[in-house]
C-alpha cells in the first residue's frame, strides 16, 4: 500500500507538471523600455504599442515620481523593441485607457492622470489621442460635444471599428464612477449609454479594474478593480465579475462579491481567448509590504486565474480556476499587457522585497514575458 501511495503521488505530481502553464522570457533586443509602471500597451495589427507610465516613488519624504511620455513599439515576431520619436506626443501620464483601432493602423489613448508621491497634487486628463504606427504620428482627437470628463483608471474598447466604449474610473474629485459612455470615432460625438447609479444591477464605481472585450459575444467583461476611501486613506478591492452587453446596453452579474471563489485584484494583465477570461498577476488585498505613500500596502501576486464565460459556463456554476504554472516572473503589479497571436505579453510593473514592517524595496520588472493563451482556453 505504501508503494502504491508513493506511485500515485509521483503520478499526480508528473501530471501537474505536464499541465503547468509556463511564461516565456522573450529574448528581446533593440530599445528595451526603461522600468516603469502605470503604462499601457495595445495591439495594432500584430505590433504592440507601448506608451507612458512612471518610475514610481515609494517614499514621499525621499523622492518623487518620474513620468514618461515615450512611444515604443514591439514586433513580437522579430522580438525587437523600437523607440519612436514622434514630433508631437500626448502629455505624460499613468492609468489611462488604450486600445487598438485596427482599421486605422492606430492605438487610441484616453484620459489618465499625473500626481505626486504625497497625492497633494492630482491632475486628471479627459483628452483622447491616436497614434498611427505607419506614419509615426500622434494626433489629438477633438470632441464634438461633452463626454465623460476627467477619468483615471478607465479601460477603453473599440467595437465595429467605429465606436469606443469606456466604463467607470475615478475623477478629479476622487469620486468613483460607474457610467458607460460610447464615442463615435467618425463624427466625434459622445453618447451616455448608462448613467452613474447606486442600483444593484450595475457594478459599483471603480478604477484600474480588469476588463476585456469578447468580440463574438459582443460583451465587455469586468473583474475586480479598486475603490478609494479617501477619508480613511485606504484602497478597497472588488472581487465581483460582470459583463456589459453592448447590443442590449445592459449589465449582467456573473459572480457577486459574496459568491465568488477568489479574492479581488487590480493592476493585473487581463486577456480573452475564445470564451475564456484570463487574469494574470496584479495586486491582491492584504499587506505584503508597507510603503511611505498614501496608497500604503502592496501585495502583488503571480497567480493566473481563468473563468469560462461561455453561456453554458455562466449558467452552470460559474467559478474562477486557479491555474497551476511552471516558470513565472516574480509576483508583479501595475504591469502593461496586450494580446497578439494567441499570446499575452507583459512588460513593466514591479514586485517587492519587504525590508522591514514599515519599508520595502521595489523590484522593477525590466523583462518582456509572454504566455500561451491557447493553453488556458476553456476545455
Amino acid at each position: 500500500m505504501k508503494t502504491a501511495s508513493l506511485l500515485l503521488l509521483l503520478l499526480s505530481t508528473l501530471v501537474a507538471i505536464s499541465n503547468a502553464i509556463s511564461w516565456v522570457q522573450e529574448p528581446v533586443t533593440g530599445d528595451i523600455p526603461r522600468p516603469r509602471s502605470g503604462a499601457q500597451m495595445a495591439n495594432v495589427n500584430g505590433l504592440l504599442v507601448y506608451f507612458g507610465g512612471f518610475l514610481e516613488c515609494f517614499d514621499q519624504d525621499e523622492c518623487e515620481h518620474e513620468y514618461y511620455n515615450d512611444t515604443l513599439v514591439l514586433d513580437p515576431d522579430a522580438r525587437v523593441w523600437t523607440s519612436k520619436d514622434p514630433n508631437t506626443v500626448p502629455p505624460s501620464r499613468v492609468f489611462f485607457g488604450m486600445t487598438g483601432w485596427q482599421s486605422k493602423d492606430a492605438a487610441v489613448l484616453f484620459a489618465g492622470a499625473r500626481f505626486n508621491a504625497a497625492l497633494s497634487s492630482f491632475e486628471v486628463f479627459e483628452d483622447m489621442w491616436r497614434y498611427n504606427v505607419k506614419t509615426n504620428k500622434w494626433v489629438e482627437i477633438t470632441y464634438a460635444n461633452s463626454g465623460p470628463g476627467k477619468r483615471l483608471g478607465a479601460s477603453v474598447f473599440i467595437v465595429d471599428n467605429k465606436f469606443l466604449y469606456t466604463f467607470g474610473g475615478i475623477d478629479q474629485t476622487f469620486s468613483l464612477r460607474n457610467d458607460v459612455w460610447r464615442f463615435n470615432l467618425n463624427n466625434k460625438q459622445w453618447t451616455l449609454m448608462l448613467p452613474n447609479t447606486n442600483a444593484s444591477t450595475t457594478p459599483a464605481g471603480r478604477f484600474v479594474y480588469n476588463a476585456r472585450l469578447n468580440v463574438h459575444q459582443r460583451r465587455i467583461y469586468v473583474f475586480g478593480g479598486d475603490s478609494r476611501d479617501q477619508s480613511a486613506g485606504i484602497t478597497v478591492q472588488f472581487n465581483d465579475t460582470w459583463y456589459y452587453d453592448i447590443d442590449a446596453n445592459s449589465w449582467h452579474l456573473v459572480l457577486s462579491n459574496a459568491d465568488t471563489n477568489i479574492v479581488g485584484r487590480a493592476h493585473a494583465a487581463p486577456a480573452m481567448i475564445g470564451n475564456t477570461f484570463v487574469v494574470a498577476m496584479g495586486d491582491k488585498p492584504g499587506l505584503l509590504c508597507d510603503t511611505n505613500v498614501p496608497s500604503s500596502g502592496q501585495n502583488p501576486t503571480d497567480e493566473i486565474v481563468t473563468l469560462d464565460v461561455s453561456d453554458a459556463g455562466i449558467a452552470n456554476d460559474p467559478h474562477w480556476e486557479l491555474r497551476h504554472h511552471g516558470f513565472s516572473p516574480i509576483p508583479i503589479k501595475r504591469i502593461s499587457s496586450a494580446e497578439t497571436n494567441n499570446k499575452l505579453y507583459i512588460v513593466g510593473g514591479f514586485g517587492f522585497q519587504c525590508d522591514t514592517e514599515s519599508s520595502s524595496t521595489p523590484l522593477w520588472n525590466s523583462y518582456t514575458f509572454s504566455l500561451n493563451l491557447g493553453e488556458l482556453a476553456a476545455f
